[in-house]
């Protein structure tokens, strides 16, 4: 088998990244599997040094003895592999979980003797068609009328005692997936306002 070839199995087997307990299950783990200079842009375009990425899975160790990844049966496909330079190599897969689907690409550096670690991560949701439609719509809904489409939420519980619904102005929603942002990762303030009938 061709060293590639045996790179390819090495990493495919880790990935997606961190979510492999055999491999990362502590701050040790991930440093073994990390550069030092380790960092990621998530798939909301927030970028992560490795220091905050460990503290993060360190806490995550704590409360989830079962990765979601295996809970929810997550699929890696098109999986690729590119030798960029001595011991640089890019990889690229799409990846079905978390109830979405995302684009990966990762630079890892090394070989089979010394050991292989990842130098950086990214992933990018892809969009489907019917939500870019949606965007489409949105844009022009915008440019005629001067607002956005609103989002109406009814709360359904059991002690509601009366009949009044909550508008909210979805405008600046935003999904928060296994990271908190940072402020300073959105050129916006996020802003909301409450309508009572």
């Amino acid at each position: 088998m061709e060293e590639l070839e045996k790179i390819r199995e090495y990493i495919l087997e880790r990935e997606p990244i961190f979510h492999h307990r055999e491999f990362t299950n502590s701050r040790q783990d991930v440093e073994n599997e990390t550069t030092e200079d380790y960092f990621e842009i998530s798939a909301s375009g927030c970028e992560y040094t490795r220091e905050f990425v460990i503290n993060f899975l360190e806490e995550r160790y704590k409360t989830e003895f079962e990765d979601e990844m295996i809970k929810e049966k997550w699929e890696v496909k098109d999986f690729k592999i590119k030798k960029l330079a001595p011991k640089i190599y890019l990889v690229n897969y799409t990846l079905f979980g978390q109830g979405r689907i995302t684009k990966r690409g990762e630079i890892w550096q090394g070989d089979l003797k010394t050991g292989l670690k990842v130098m950086y991560h990214q992933g990018t949701v892809v969009v489907p068609v019917r939500q870019a439609e949606h965007k489409t719509l949105e844009r022009k809904y915008l440019k005629k009328f001067g607002v956005t489409i609103a989002t109406c939420i009814i709360v359904l519980k059991k002690n509601k005692t009366d009949n009044k619904v909550l508008f909210i102005d979805a405008s600046f929603v935003i999904v928060f997936c296994n990271f908190i942002c940072k402020p300073e990762c959105f050129p916006f303030k996020l802003s909301f306002d409450f309508f009572w009938s």
